[in-house]
């Protein structure tokens, strides 16, 4: 839908006018002028997909994911590396076919400047899996139909909902590990962008960089730290922040980005120094975008700490390994369930905060997008303003 809302409607207003029927429109208007944004979707799931399609072994599924869970039976951390490798060689060969279709599809953006773009926006929530399992189960005859009854039995019982293994216990130490990873990776992460948006220095490497992480399968990168670092918290909790830099660098760069040049040259007129103009000017006109990344980063996070639980610690994510040993499947989709609704609870909380957030002066015009009032009274008369740009 973000492709073809990209399309602009003088254009669209155009065709009509030449006598365009709508079918004639969709395929000679509006689905050649949308191809870009269309491939910039397809490149960032097709990377996540190849990296994500590896979890599949745990299942016994032959792929590239056998490299890690064979690697960690037998703590061979050359056969893991080998497998990431493989992995990224393979994501960066799909991207790369995709940016040469790209281009032959759509010529005249080389003209205007604006082929060849990587993806950069967080929007794509990867819902990764863990590492390996001694054990694989075998296919079963289950029912659909007992199975979420006794997942809903399950859920029900008290028993699940006490004790150290309980529910409540389970939930607080998923969310300590999603604080944790989350973190780190901002302390990283949003420093960096924040200085690559204002400053426009490093963003090509900051792009091919968030790509390069985004194509790293997770289940390898557990395995690796794991092998390499031993047991413990933080080898999975690195291996996270890994994972988790790429959407709030690119949401962060892209939020200071989108930020029109005329306000912050205006900021500069008007004798702001720097710092000012980042935090007075760029911070609250970018942070609708910023919010954006920030939002992608907590949902990934929260869907993939779950792999720590193989180590073994704790989270929701222990429901997933334990009823995957123990063939226990309404205990396995509990889990799911739980791990959705606290990714649906905390995003919904983010959203308050987001609204409760954003500067009194953005507002949002009848085209969806943002003017900004800028706060500049520290260098400016009394009333003066900066009109905001559209990120």
């Amino acid at each position: 839908m973000d492709a073809f809302d990209s399309v602009d409607d003088d254009l669209r207003n155009a065709a009509v006018a030449m006598g365009f029927k709508p079918l004639a429109r969709f395929f000679q208007v509006d689905l050649p002028l949308s191809l870009p944004v269309l491939f910039a979707g397809l490149r960032v799931v097709s990377v996540s997909n190849i990296s994500l399609v590896s979890v599949a072994a745990l299942l016994g599924v032959g792929n590239l994911g056998i490299l890690f869970t064979d690697g960690l039976q037998r703590t061979f951390v050359t056969e893991v590396v080998v497998g990431i490798i493989a992995i990224l060689v393979l994501a960066l060969v799909m991207d790369g076919i995709l940016v040469v279709l790209e281009r032959v599809l759509t010529p005249w953006t080389r003209a205007s400047g604006t082929g060849g773009r990587l993806a950069t926006q967080a929007s794509v929530t990867e819902p990764k899996a863990g590492t390996a399992v001694v054990s694989r189960p075998e296919p079963g005859g289950v029912g659909m139909s007992n199975v979420f009854t006794d997942t809903v039995a399950w859920l029900a019982d008290p028993l699940h909902w006490s004790g150290s293994g309980g529910i409540p216990v389970r939930l607080a130490e998923h969310l300590q590990y999603s604080g944790l990873v989350l973190l780190i990776a901002a302390a990283i992460s949003i420093p960096v962008g924040l200085f690559i948006g204002h400053t426009g220095r490093g963003r090509v490497v900051a792009v091919a960089l968030a790509g390069a992480l985004r194509a790293l399968p997770t289940l390898g990168l557990l395995v690796l730290f794991a092998l390499l670092a031993g047991s413990g918290l933080m080898p999975p909790v690195w291996a996270l922040v890994i994972l988790t830099v790429p959407p709030l660098l690119a949401g962060t760069y892209a939020g200071i980005s989108s930020v029109d040049r005329s306000v912050v040259d205006g900021a500069r007129a008007m004798g702001m120094t720097e710092l000012q103009i980042l935090f007075k000017v760029e911070v609250p006109n970018g942070l609708q975008v910023m919010f954006g990344g920030i939002r992608t980063a907590v949902l990934q996070v929260i869907a993939t700490v779950s792999v720590v639980a193989y180590l073994p610690l704790g989270g929701l994510g222990r429901y997933l390994f334990d009823g995957l040993v123990l063939q226990d499947f309404p205990r396995m989709l509990a889990g799911s369930f739980l791990i959705a609704a606290l990714a649906i609870a905390v995003d919904l909380i983010l959203a308050a905060v987001q609204r409760l957030a954003l500067s009194p002066g953005l507002t949002l015009d009848s085209r969806g997008s943002h003017k900004a009032t800028a706060d500049s009274t520290a260098t400016a008369p009394a009333g003066a303003a900066v009109q905001g740009g559209t990120p």
